[in-house]
């Protein structure tokens, strides 16, 4: 899944998911990264529900 990167709030309500600025990415290694979404019942974003399998693809990609 991208990630995108923007200051908006309009951006999180279009996407479902985002890191907060100034954070890193997942991928940048020693980065701490936070990454803002919706909650699970809000499905109009593009991805919604977006961190359900949160805990099972950190196992994945470990």
């Amino acid at each position: 899944m991208t990630i995108g990167d923007s200051p908006e709030q309009s951006y999180l309500y279009r996407e479902g998911t985002m890191p907060l600025s100034g954070t890193g990415f997942p991928c940048e290694r020693g980065s701490n990264t936070y990454i803002a979404s919706h909650t699970p019942d809000y499905e109009v974003s593009r991805i919604p529900n977006v961190l359900r399998n949160l805990k099972a693809s950190s196992r994945e990609t470990s």
